[in-house]
């Protein structure tokens, strides 16, 4: 079926052409694949895919719109499986560039009351975890050296198990559980 000797004006004419035919069935795939959020997503999806695709060396692009297809285009097929993947794979530019942020952060709706949520049923009131929080440090002060020096590393300087088997040589199993045991002490301190 492939037509030998066109130039790749000739060749880029002819992807141009049946990208532009099954357009509206991408769309809509591209729609299907992203389901729940597709308002947000499908057209992203789409066009980080089109844009790959159109990257592409001329002689690739070539030989998938003329590779033969029994039911749907094969360049349809190949865009579609590409953003099936792009959606589900966790290394795809699409996911690094969209879902990753969407995943990590929510949006705020500006007019809900999310004070319930929180746990203050009176958002005017008295905060008790503003009194929970000014006892925290007082109760880290007063545990005994070890534990107060594995809250502080693990959590106010947010250092790994393993920064801390590093500098302490104590392996990171043991530090795992000292730890546990300091959140217990420190529990107990703040009730």
């Amino acid at each position: 079926m492939e037509k030998q000797g066109l130039s790749d004006t000739q060749k880029k004419a002819i992807i141009d052409k049946e990208l532009t035919s099954i357009y509206p069935a991408l769309v809509i795939n591209s729609e299907r694949i992203c389901s729940y959020m597709k308002d947000s997503w499908s057209q992203d999806l789409l066009t980080i895919i089109i844009e790959y695709f159109l990257k592409m060396d001329i002689e690739k692009q070539y030989e998938i719109v003329t590779t033969p297809s029994k039911k749907a285009s094969s360049l349809e097929k190949y865009l579609t499986r590409s953003m099936a993947l792009s959606v589900k794979s966790g290394t795809s530019p699409f996911y690094r560039t969209h879902r990753m942020i969407m995943e990590k952060n929510r949006e705020l709706l500006p007019d809900y009351d999310y004070s319930a949520m929180i746990g203050n049923e009176d958002p005017d009131g008295e905060d008790h975890w503003e009194d929970k929080l000014q006892a925290l440090g007082p109760a880290v002060a007063n545990l005994d050296f070890y534990d107060k020096y594995l809250i502080t590393e693990h959590y106010f300087k947010q250092q790994t198990l393993l920064e801390i088997s590093v500098k302490t040589q104590i392996t990171q199993q043991r530090l795992s559980t000292d730890i546990k045991k300091a959140l217990k002490k420190l529990k107990r301190k703040l009730e």
